[in-house]
């Protein structure tokens, strides 16, 4: 972590401190609601929208649950309704995102360290597709290495599953990825209207920091925009 108290990825604008706690007993939480305005331009069918996030998976192997989702309910620990308890929410809910917390066939686990699709359906126990990269702990680290997150969804029309696929970045000027280059990936047939929050929640010592949401995937990486066309009319 930097100065500030945040992490940092190379070539990629970061700012602030980051979100983590100290010690895995209990759990936290925070979120941010999503404005009607940004919620309609993050929503829309047959659109696709990116999200990245920079991840310090703790290195206390029955504390690896940190998650992130957006959706339209908090997440907390705690029994599910089925008895189970991977990643829950207040209830119910709706959610797509990326977690450290593993899933072994339907048994809540704790994580390797590697960044899984999440999603809640409709429900209040995590669905979770376990990603194929794990990133390095180095001897006698507190965290593995950070990670750099990247998210794209595809929203489709109701009836049909929406998308999303998990990439681990590893250069932030290599061109968009390719969905099969996805390390996890997760459909779920969604009411995305109803997302109106951001939410991190916690049971162990996961960092996470520098939470971007846009259009497209280079303006999730910090990059500027490009210019506009210049029409001039004689």
């Amino acid at each position: 972590m930097n100065e500030d108290g945040g992490l940092e990825f190379p070539g990629l604008p970061t700012v602030g401190s980051a979100l983590t706690r100290f010690g895995p007993a209990g759990q936290r939480w925070a979120e941010r609601s999503i404005s009607a305005e940004e919620l309609t331009d993050l929503t829309q069918d047959e659109t696709t929208i990116w999200f990245s996030i920079l991840l310090g998976a703790t290195a206390q192997g029955n504390a690896r649950q940190g998650t992130f989702i957006f959706g339209d309910n908090r997440m907390v620990a705690g029994d599910a309704t089925d008895g189970s308890s991977n990643g829950n929410m207040d209830g119910p809910g709706q959610g797509f995102g990326v977690g450290l917390r593993t899933d072994n066939e339907g048994v809540p686990s704790d994580g390797t360290g590697s960044p899984n699709a999440v999603a809640f359906i409709n429900s209040d126990s995590a669905t979770v597709d376990v990603a194929t990269f794990t990133p390095t702990l180095q001897s006698g680290g507190t965290h593995f290495d950070t990670m750099l997150v990247v998210g794209k969804i595809n929203w489709k029309p109701e009836g049909t599953p929406d998308e999303l696929y998990i990439f681990n970045i590893t250069d932030v000027t290599q061109d968009e990825p390719d969905e099969a280059e996805a390390v996890a990936s997760l459909t779920a047939d969604f009411d995305q209207s109803t997302f109106d929050r951001i939410v991190l929640w916690d049971t162990g010592q996961s960092i996470f920091d520098e939470i971007r949401m846009g259009r497209t995937y280079g303006s999730v990486l910090g990059r500027p925009a490009p210019p506009g066309t210049l029409f001039i009319v004689d």
